[in-house]
């Protein structure tokens, strides 16, 4: 007796399997982010930057400092009297023998992706009161750092705030990135074309295609789902646009990595020099010492971070060529320097910076405050 034929599942079977297939998925997927806190995204607009106030005083949300970047935090910033993330500082000291560190810098030292006690200058603050390590019985620590700036605008910070706190020390942290960039006219004004550029087309088409692929406001999978599509429709726009090439989304700041560097680049690292040569001797001026730490960003802490760069500048780029600059600058000129990077890569790159925003995060600036309190504790104490 011949066995009845099998019966095939027809299409519609096939397509209601297929359908519960992806809804479980979906619904799987859900579930295992909302359990690991994943939350949606937001992705900086103009409007959201209307809202912040850098100026004496200001108090603002914030969320990030580039148009069509994924925001990795909100955080609520205050900002004191002389326009600096920090508390107020009064001319006198508490005490006559208050010790006292004037840190200067850029957006590390600003720190504005971080709630103020989380900052490196308010925990090394902290733990110089705790340990008490020069017997001064007291200790200020005193931030003086913003956004876009470099070694002219910070030797101007000791020029007219060195004579008003008197510090016995003064800090630089330095960047080992856009801080040549910066010093130099040349390579500060390419920036700004690429920024520019950025502004007016990349960011807009970036803005307006998250928007329209993230549909769902309240799904955690279709916000993982559209920051992914989004990222890789911005990596790749000259793809997708007539208005664009490809060297168009390459940041021109990569000429500091360059091997060899470029004439502009030599002229940017020699001025630097120049600049930091007349920092030192501002800060010998009014009594407080210069002393240096050097802080590499996520594109050359670690393996990955490494590959990246390569990936996105191409052959002959050395990713940690600034750091060993600044480093031997400062043994040529004896000044005292602690570089930041082995710390920060011994703890991970995905650890130490934020996602998308490249600041240091809360724990990366609780990374850097040993080897800087290390710097300062050991140079103090041999006065």
């Amino acid at each position: 007796m011949d066995e009845p034929e099998e019966k095939k599942p027809t299409w519609k079977a096939k397509l209601g399997l297929l359908l519960f297939s992806f809804a479980f998925v979906a619904i799987v997927g859900e579930i295992g982010l909302r359990a690991i806190g994943y939350r949606p995204p937001d992705i900086l607009t103009p409007a959201m930057r209307k809202t912040y106030r850098i100026e004496p005083g200001g108090e603002f949300v914030y969320r990030g400092y580039l148009d069509g970047m994924f925001s990795d935090f909100a955080t609520p910033v205050k900002m004191n009297s002389r326009n600096f993330h920090d508390i107020e500082h009064a001319p006198e000291r508490a005490k006559p023998d208050t010790f006292r560190l004037m840190v200067i810098g850029d957006s590390y030292i600003a720190a504005l992706s971080c709630p103020l006690e989380t900052a490196f200058f308010r925990r090394l603050d902290a733990k110089l009161k705790k340990e008490n390590p020069l017997g001064r019985g007291d200790y200020e620590v005193i931030a003086c750092g913003q956004g876009n700036q470099a070694q002219e605008k910070e030797t101007k910070y000791v020029t007219d705030l060195a004579p008003v706190y008197k510090p016995d020390a003064t800090l630089l942290l330095f960047f080992c990135g856009n801080d040549f960039m910066e010093n130099w006219p040349e390579t500060f004004k390419d920036a700004g074309k690429f920024a520019e550029l950025y502004k007016r087309i990349i960011a807009p088409k970036k803005i307006a295609f998250f928007e329209r692929v993230f549909i769902f406001r309240h799904s955690r999978l279709n916000g993982l789902l559209a920051e992914a599509f989004t990222s890789f429709y911005a990596n790749h726009l000259y793809r997708f646009t007539s208005e664009l090439k490809k060297s168009d989304i390459i940041s021109p700041e990569l000429g500091v990595y360059r091997v060899p560097l470029e004439p502009v680049w030599q002229q940017a690292y020699a001025h630097t020099a120049e600049l930091l040569a007349k920092l030192k001797a501002e800060c010998a001026q009014n009594g407080a010492p210069l002393l240096v730490a050097g802080l590499s960003g996520p594109q050359a802490i670690g393996d990955l971070g490494q590959q990246q760069m390569m990936k996105g500048g191409g052959a002959g780029m050395d990713p940690m060529q600034p750091a060993r600059w600044l480093e031997s600058w400062c043994k040529t000129n004896d000044v005292p320097f602690v570089p930041l990077e082995p710390a920060l890569a011994a703890a991970g790159k995905r650890k130490v910076f934020w996602r998308h925003d490249g600041h240091l995060n809360p724990y990366g600036n609780e990374v850097i405050v040993d080897p800087i309190y290390g710097l300062v504790v050991g140079q103090m104490q041999k006065k």
